[in-house]
């Protein structure tokens, strides 16, 4: 079996007197505060910060840690409930989860545009009898467009204001060049299209941003 790395993954939405309409959007200086000192934590190794291309006021924050005890060090550390306090004091809505990695993780993430797929209610052999077999078609021939794709399983850390998921959740990071080389990957006779049956099955939604 594959090493996974663990990361964690979260959808930060920011409280609307902090978030005023920006073009492109930018993240509150407040939250760039808050980003700063959990990247100061020992063990945060890299962090990435993106705003959804489908709905701007969503932000996605990855950070990278150098081993999973690490994070659960911080966790449970008594700075983790100051730290949480001070990112509720700036998010509307905060979803984290636990994300348990493998293939090409840095690639993906410093990709121009990386999408995330989620599986949600998967069966407990979604990731290595679905997301595996998927995620090797992308191994098979040149795709223009296409950088690098990470996959595997998360569990919840930390829900607020939104509710954490039912059952096993998994999913992918893939990265692209743009949206646009995406969605040409699409359609009949393409290698999403060719391959969806990997991941047409065993869960009950998938979720595309």
């Amino acid at each position: 079996m594959a090493t996974c790395e663990v990361t964690q993954l979260s959808i930060v939405t920011f409280r609307p007197d902090l978030s005023p309409p920006y073009s492109p959007p930018a993240p509150p200086s407040a939250f760039l505060d808050v980003a700063a000192k959990l990247q100061a934590v020992p063990g945060a190794r890299a962090s990435y910060l993106g705003y959804q291309l489908e709905d701007s006021r969503k932000w996605v924050w990855v950070v990278r840690w150098a081993t999973g005890a690490a994070l659960d060090a911080f966790l449970a550390s008594p700075s983790y409930a100051r730290w949480l306090n001070s990112l509720r004091a700036v998010a509307d809505t905060y979803a984290s989860d636990r994300a348990f990695l493998r293939g090409s993780i840095a690639a993906s993430l410093n990709s121009p545009c990386t999408e995330i797929v989620t599986a949600c209610d998967a069966d407990p052999g979604f990731v290595e009898d679905r997301l595996r077999p998927f995620s090797k078609c992308f191994e098979r021939e040149p795709i223009p467009g296409y950088h690098a794709l990470s996959y595997g399983q998360w569990l919840p850390v930390a829900y607020d204001g939104v509710a954490p998921p039912v059952g096993i959740t998994a999913g992918m990071l893939i990265g692209w060049d743009s949206k646009d080389a995406h969605f040409a990957q699409r359609g009949e006779g393409m290698l999403i299209d060719r391959n969806i049956h990997h991941i047409r099955g065993g869960r009950k939604s998938l979720g595309l941003s």
